[in-house]
């Protein structure tokens, strides 16, 4: 059991900012009769600490600082930090806060994990190992026992795409796949494979017949270089259609 606190009032707080710069923004232009008030409250909209706050938040989720460690999902770390900073905030708005902790049953990560690639493929030998330092589990996803998982590499190649829209219509390599026998291996798959139906049916469909020991998600292609390391608060348990592959 995990203390959490209200820290989803980050979203309402940046969808507030964004979208009431449109709708205010609006305003103005179509009723400049504002009332002293309404003015007030305008000129404190700003696009700009908007996306500030965000990027504050950005560097919350991956401030390794924090006991070596840190997510912003709820019951996490990261996440109490997260509502911490969001009652700084109110509070130097003139607001009076508190924080109403509640029950919610997950796990934390308290060391960051570490995905070590062995040269020589032996494992009694450690001083041929090269550590991934931007690897970081996604939340709720199955943990591996405490000792780790040691096991051989697999890829499941993905077509040549040029960019994001024509992915949609991309379509896989069955021989490649059927060469590529991913049981009881350390699985390496594009990201990208989430953006295509077609692709992400195969992709289950092999996951079924071949379960691996572990999935590695990367971004596969360069054009999705400029997207920074983060990972989604629901990653790894089954959810809706994703079925439990993940």
């Amino acid at each position: 059991m995990q203390k959490s606190f209200l820290s989803f009032l980050v979203c309402f707080l940046l969808l507030a900012g964004t979208v009431g710069s449109h709708v205010l923004g609006w305003a103005v232009a179509e009723t400049p009769e504002l009332t002293t008030v309404e003015t007030q409250v305008t000129s404190r909209v700003s696009g700009t600490d908007t996306y500030d706050y965000d990027l504050e938040l950005e560097r919350i989720s991956l401030n390794h600082s924090l006991s070596g460690y840190s997510f912003r999902s709820s019951g996490s770390i990261g996440g109490n930090a997260t509502a911490n900073w969001i009652q700084r905030q109110f509070e130097s708005f003139g607001l009076e806060t508190r924080a109403e902790e509640f029950e919610f049953v997950t796990w934390n990560v308290m060391a960051k994990p570490t995905f070590k690639v062995d040269l020589d493929g032996n494992p009694d030998t450690t001083d041929d190992g090269v550590v991934m330092d931007s690897f970081q589990p996604e939340h709720y996803s199955w943990s591996t026992p405490e000792e780790g998982i040691f096991a051989q590499l697999a890829a499941l190649p993905l077509p040549n795409v040029l960019n994001r829209k024509s992915i949609e219509e991309a379509r896989y390599d069955p021989s490649a796949w059927l060469a590529t026998n991913t049981t009881g291996k350390i699985l390496l798959v594009g990201r990208e494979i989430r953006m295509n139906s077609h692709l992400t049916l195969a992709f289950e469909n092999k996951l079924n017949e071949q379960p691996p020991a572990a999935l590695i998600f990367t971004w596969w292609y360069d054009w999705m270089s400029w997207v920074p390391p983060f990972f989604g608060s629901v990653g790894g348990l089954p959810i809706s259609q994703n079925g439990a592959y993940l």
